[in-house]
């Protein structure tokens, strides 16, 4: 086991590490060889590439954490103590430049090994580097920052370790407009969070509001600037400080706080736009962020009803006020719940399942479509046997919710739900829990279920509600598709059980498919017309792929798509004129374009097959093959861009589509369409009559046109004023706005503060 060892500056030295069973006489050797004149026991050996002090077991024939290394270079360097000290006192007393080459000796190599990380810890190591940061501007403050991340992240204990006026800075370099100080502040900021004490959020908060107040901004604002920037990767670094101060948030309280701040900054358009990035590092954080939205959920599942809690008693009865305000409530128990819908004489036996976030959202529902659930528990009176109990049916329906949203399976099976960031609606949760009640009560009427149909039509709704909500971006559109699926059920379900083999039926799907497909077809041919700027690969620093900075490449076709067109420029400015553009450009003929490719199967990217930075490059990058062997390659901006660029140059060639994104477009077009064509009138002309509607008058003058121009010229600037702006719902959550750390302290009454209407 032949091993070459370096010290410093000094050339290798070549030792047999089987020569001794012990590292303690190799280091002596060592010491000797290198002429050091100090004591040997304040030295180790380490390995270069996996950053370890050796020790002897590591010198046992077969070793694995030696034999295995790719590199046969290891380290005489001092004990992690003497090591972490030495480094310690250069960046207390040293000058900038030996500052700045030990801050790279300790990024590169002492910083990914824990007993080191310890000691420089133990030292105050960590806050000469915060130091360093005040100090410092660039890529040294970067580097910097990056060594204040790794310090942490390799540390399993850090406690303290990060002081108060370290997160200050921290928070207050996060909108630097240097991009790597941003990027290596936010990985700092998270592992901050992660490896605080139980302390440390509220430290950030206070954090967050010092900077926030020197800014004049608001607090989280400049974390919310950043979730809103064009760079990917911060964008995730950003979500991972915000899924790490919600891991350490103490209580429901605090995180419904965090989430109402982002709410009224408007957190949600950015994570809406993010979203329809796609990267899957965003995706994965977005689902993080996604369940600790819904953990307020489960511990209210979690929490049972306690007839003995003040608080659980005043909800429940805040129901049966709400729903029958008239109606005095004789007994606590009593008869008179069953005509709610409970099941027994006591509701509490009901809430055991769901525990109080039954009672929460059934009080939801109650306060904000009270006309819906008073007309639900009347109709439901008058069906004899064929009722539903009404309150019974929301817990289902709340359990429902729970498997819809995955918050009964595990982590990772998570799927993404736009709607619940919908920038319109404070509580998405609770009204897709509301429009999801009223599809339960339609397909049970229009089924004629009776009281053992429950499981049949619980179901029923369940596939139809997976069906429609993945692909939904908002409450709105969620309501949307549904009251088209309530509106087409009787005509549906005939269509499905009469006419799915007919003839007629295969016919019209067929030919509506055909039209769709070619209406999609020239959209995306349309596209390549337009044009669009797209980013170039190059190759940086260690041979690794990334995207050439500064340089754009404009990509189009010609007005009848039979000649493509590109040309690159050095950045991305203002489309030149069309005749112009084609003669700098690059031509070649549209039949002589062979095959597309993406990602993967292009040829730049399987050449540098595990060296690519960013997973922009891994996701949007497209390749087009020409005869004669050459291909051209480029990378989109998102993936919006992207499959719409892949279906049009697949479209180019008379290909077919292969994207499942363009498959999803078409499908669900045609779906739309067929309903359409099958939409029973019946019921619509019953309401809206048979006959044609009658033509109003014409009038003996048009004056009024002629007023409503001076009251337009009237406006202050001559303009057409705007239009007013559409009134959002607004709910208002009962004692978690502003708590005090009391409130925030009291949370044994977990879960009722998220309904209250203002009225």
């Amino acid at each position: 086991m032949r091993w070459w060892i370096r010290y410093g500056t000094n050339a290798p030295v070549e030792v047999d590490l089987s020569s001794a069973p012990d590292v303690k006489t190799h280091v002596q050797t060592l010491v000797s060889k290198f002429g050091i004149q100090e004591d040997p026991d304040r030295f180790a050996i380490m390995v270069a590439d996996t950053y370890r002090y050796l020790d002897d077991a590591d010198l046992k024939p077969g070793a694995p954490r030696v034999d295995t290394g790719v590199s046969q270079v290891v380290l005489l360097v001092l004990k992690p103590e003497f090591e972490a000290e030495a480094h310690t006192e250069i960046l207390r007393t040293g000058t900038l430049a030996e500052k700045k080459k030990t801050i790279f000796a300790l990024g590169k190599n002492y910083l990914r090994n824990e007993a080191f990380v310890d000691a420089f810890i133990k030292c105050k190591g960590l806050q000469q580097i915060y130091k360093l940061c005040r100090d410092t501007t660039g890529a040294t403050l970067a580097f910097a920052l990056n060594c204040v991340e790794l310090t942490l992240s390799t540390s399993k204990e850090t406690g303290r370790a990060s002081r108060m006026e370290d997160m200050v800075l921290l928070v207050s370099l996060v909108d630097n407009t240097n991009l790597s100080v941003s990027k290596a502040t936010l990985k700092a900021l998270t592992q901050v969070i992660r490896k605080g004490t139980a302390e440390v959020f509220d430290q950030m908060q206070r954090a967050l509001a010092s900077e926030a107040f020197r800014q004049g901004k608001e607090p989280y604002g400049s974390l919310l600037q950043a979730l809103e920037s064009q760079d990917v990767d911060i964008c995730v670094f950003t979500l991972r400080v915000f899924n790490a101060l919600l891991d350490k948030a103490d209580g429901q309280i605090s995180r419904l706080r965090i989430f109402q701040i982002l709410q009224d900054l408007g957190g949600n358009y950015a994570i809406q736009k993010l979203v329809v990035v796609g990267s899957e590092d965003i995706l994965t954080e977005l689902r993080e962020f996604q369940r600790h939205k819904l953990r307020t959920y489960q511990e209210e599942s979690q929490t049972q009803y306690d007839k003995n809690n003040p608080e659980h008693e005043e909800h429940l009865l805040l129901l049966w006020t709400t729903v029958f305000p008239n109606v005095k409530l004789e007994n606590r128990v009593g008869e008179q719940w069953k005509i709610m819908g409970f099941q027994g004489t006591d509701p509490c036996t009901d809430f055991r399942g769901m525990g109080i976030c039954g009672l929460n959202n059934l009080l939801y529902f109650a306060e904000n479509h009270t006309e819906l659930f008073r007309r639900y528990c009347k109709e439901q009176q008058d069906r004899g046997a064929a009722l539903y109990p009404v309150a019974t049916a929301g817990i289902n329906v709340s359990q429902l919710m729970f498997q819809i949203f995955g918050l009964m399976g595990k982590a990772e099976d998570t799927v993404l739900y736009p709607l619940l960031f919908d920038v319109e609606y404070d509580h998405p949760f609770e009204e897709a829990y509301s429009i999801i009640f009223q599809l339960f009560d339609h397909v049970w009427n229009s089924t004629n279920a009776s009281y053992m149909d429950f499981p049949r039509v619980i179901n029923e709704v369940k596939e139809k509600v997976l069906c429609i909500i993945k692909n939904c971006n908002s409450i709105e559109q969620f309501q949307k598709a549904m009251a088209m699926e309530m509106t087409n059920t009787t005509a549906s379900r005939r269509t499905c059980s009469e006419n799915v083999d007919s003839t007629d039926f295969i016919y019209l799907k067929k030919s509506v498919a055909a039209d769709v497909t070619q209406m999609v077809r020239e959209q995306k041919l349309a596209i390549l017309r337009d044009g669009q700027h797209f980013s170039v690969l190059t190759s940086i620093k260690d041979k690794k792929l990334a995207l050439g900075a500064g340089r754009q490449r404009y990509i189009f076709t010609d007005d009848s798509n039979k000649i493509l067109f590109w040309y690159d420029q050095g950045e991305k400015g203002p489309q030149v004129d069309t005749m112009s553009l084609r003669e700098m450009s690059v031509q070649v003929e549209v039949k002589d374009i062979t095959k597309i490719v993406t990602n993967g199967e292009c040829p730049t990217l399987q050449q540098h097959k595990g060296k690519i930075k960013g997973d922009t490059i891994s996701n949007c990058t497209i390749g087009v093959f020409f005869r004669n062997g050459e291909c051209l390659e480029f990378v989109a901006d998102n993936s919006v861009c992207f499959n719409n660029w892949v279906a049009g140059l697949q479209a180019l060639i008379g290909g077919q589509f292969i994207s499942p994104f363009v498959s999803n477009e078409i499908n669900t077009l045609v779906d739309f369409e067929v309903k359409l064509r099958t939409f029973d009138l019946e019921d619509f002309l019953e309401v809206m009559g048979r006959d044609a509607p009658q033509r109003p008058p014409v009038p003996d003058n048009y004056f009024f046109a002629m007023e409503d121009n001076e009251t337009i010229m009237k406006t202050a600037d001559g303009s057409i004023p705007d239009p007013p702006k559409r009134n959002t719902k607004s709910v208002r959550r009962l004692g978690a706005t502003t708590p005090s750390r009391s409130e925030q302290t009291s949370a044994s009454n977990v879960g009722f503060s998220r309904h209250r209407r203002e009225k």
